[in-house]
């Protein structure tokens, strides 16, 4: 139906509405409403189409139905907008779609930068593919409402891990053995160069600058692979005699924070807790390191590890909150991780919470393998590890990701979680942190990383 044709029609109605009021006795009542507006707005059954790879390797696509139902339409009435706040999945067709509409009035639509109007009806296949405008008439003649409608879908697919190398840095090559962590929008590595000297390197998260390397004061004796971050700078790792360093000015300049202990390593931060392996007991703070008190176990303290530390700590979708140490245990003829956890409620308190043990037994087949060196970092609701190569050797470096869904308890692949083809086998200077915005950096070598699962970056 054309302008002039939509038009008519609208005058003729309103025309015979005002006929047939004159044409009533005194008695009788029409009421003409002066209202228009649209109330609701749901979508229909959609297709979708799915990108996969065949047996061979080659891409493959198929077709799937999406009831489009499941994702609301918010009507804002002061702004005349209406859209869907949850986008679409990535590879929706949106180019002809069923809609129903509750609406007050006379109800037309076009598409954007058209001229025709179209009466609208529920049978209606619209074209979405670029935002559309319905209008609304009051049946009295005295308004209207012009509306634009959108779909929202989204650009990427959601399941996808998507890598991008963001440099190649020479000054990199001057790290022989790193720890990377993030504070904020920024990258701080620390590192110490074949001949002994430690270095800090840092760049922003937001791509808007490379390395830059300075010198470090009062970390000589550092045990780099220990470094933690904690906040607004500051920074956190043992010494190679036992004693605790701090620097609150991202790893350039270091004070000791407590004095050395044979055997003591940083195992972990979280908040106002500190806590170290001191000769085979796990010790905490939350007096940053005046004094210390023994950590509840509930397993044997012989499989708590000893090296190749990550602990990490997690907020469970149930509000319940958990932490989580991985490492390399002190028997060196054991080839899986040894992996301690503890919980505590949003009433709970973390210093109360008792750690256990997830045992190696033949029930479980799902242990994490210890690479080395390792990185577990919290990720899509839970935990995901890899690193350099395996030390029974039966994973390549940066070859395998693992996903541990039950926060240490089972690790297995992950179809969605995937490392960077290019860096498969790559051993040399290896660091792996994950920042705010989950993302995952890696550096290998000059090399420099970032990724993140598509669907973590969704708003």
């Amino acid at each position: 139906m054309n302008l002039n044709k939509f038009f008519s029609a609208l005058a003729l109605m309103l025309m015979s509405l005002t006929l047939l009021t004159s044409c009533l006795s005194d008695d009788d009542e029409v009421t003409v409403d002066d209202h228009c507006y649209i109330s609701s707005f749901k979508l229909g059954t959609l297709k979708r189409t799915i990108h996969t790879k065949a047996t061979d390797g080659s891409d493959s696509t198929y077709t799937v139905s999406l009831d489009a139902s499941s994702f609301p339409m918010d009507i804002d009435q002061r702004n005349l907008v209406i859209e869907n706040r949850d986008s679409l999945p990535y590879g929706t067709r949106v180019n002809a779609v069923l809609v129903t509409i509750g609406y007050t009035g006379v109800l037309a639509y076009k598409q954007a930068g058209a001229v025709e109007w179209n009466a609208f009806s529920s049978k209606d296949s619209i074209d979405f593919s670029s935002p559309v405008e319905f209008v609304v008439y009051a049946q009295s003649g005295h308004g209207e409402r012009h509306y634009k409608v959108k779909l929202n879908v989204h650009k990427q697919d959601g399941d996808v891990f998507d890598w991008r190398m963001t440099g190649s840095s020479d000054v990199l090559d001057q790290f022989a053995e790193r720890r990377m962590v993030t504070l904020g929008q920024r990258l701080v590595m620390v590192g110490r160069t074949e001949t002994g000297a430690v270095l800090q390197a840092h760049r922003t998260a937001d791509l808007q600058s490379e390395w830059e390397v300075k010198a470090t004061t009062g970390a000589e004796k550092a045990d780099v692979a220990t470094l933690q971050a904690v906040q607004d700078g500051t920074l956190l790792m043992s010494t190679t005699e036992g004693a605790l360093l701090r620097s609150t000015d991202y790893g350039v300049n270091w004070q000791p924070l407590t004095e050395a202990k044979a055997q003591r390593v940083l195992a972990g931060v979280n908040g106002q807790c500190l806590y170290v392996l001191d000769e085979g007991t796990l010790l905490s703070s939350n007096d940053g390191g005046q004094t210390w008190k023994e950590e509840v176990l509930d397993g044997s303290a012989a499989n708590l590890p000893g090296c190749n530390l990550n602990m990490v700590y997690c907020r469970q979708e149930n509000g319940q909150e958990r932490l989580v140490l991985t490492g390399q245990p002190l028997d060196g003829a054991k080839t899986m991780a040894e992996v301690w956890s503890k919980a505590w409620s949003e009433s709970g308190r973390e210093q109360d919470a008792i750690w256990m043990h997830y045992p190696h037994t033949v029930d479980n087949t799902l242990l994490c393998p210890l690479f080395s060196p390792m990185f577990v970092l919290p990720y899509n609701k839970g935990l995901v590890a890899f690193g350099g190569k395996t030390t029974d050797g039966s994973r390549e470096a940066l070859g395998t990701m693992l996903y541990s869904p039950d926060f240490g308890l089972t690790w297995q692949k992950h179809e969605d979680l995937t490392l960077p083809e290019e860096l498969a086998g790559n051993e040399g200077g290896l660091a792996a942190a994950v920042d705010d915005e989950n993302f995952i950096w890696i550096t290998a070598g000059k090399q420099t990383w970032r990724g993140r699962l598509n669907r973590l970056g969704f708003e």
